[in-house]
């Protein structure tokens, strides 16, 4: 995300908590960061890649959607700071 990649990536692990699915609502919220797909198969990954492309073509979109990826805070800070706030929490 930091460098400008608009990932296409399967709806698994810490994936999800990473890359937000282009979907109308996040397009219009502008906090979309790529394309998620469920399903593991190649139908799936091929609808994936064509709504990235599809995406592609639409230069307003697509520059709102890599600024937005390139903005995320996926680095180890921000997550420490989630996990200290989960731990605080659990101790009260």
């Amino acid at each position: 995300l930091r460098y400008g990649t608009v990932p296409i990536v399967h709806r698994v692990g810490g994936l999800i908590d990473t890359v937000t699915d282009a979907t109308p609502a996040t397009l219009a919220a502008k906090t979309t960061t790529g394309v998620v797909f469920d399903r593991a198969d190649a139908t799936s990954l091929v609808d994936a890649v064509t709504r990235t492309m599809d995406l592609r073509e639409r230069p307003r979109t697509w520059a709102q959607l890599i600024a937005t990826a390139m903005h995320q805070d996926n680095g180890w800070r921000h997550s420490a700071k989630e996990y200290l706030a989960l731990y605080r929490s659990a101790l009260t």
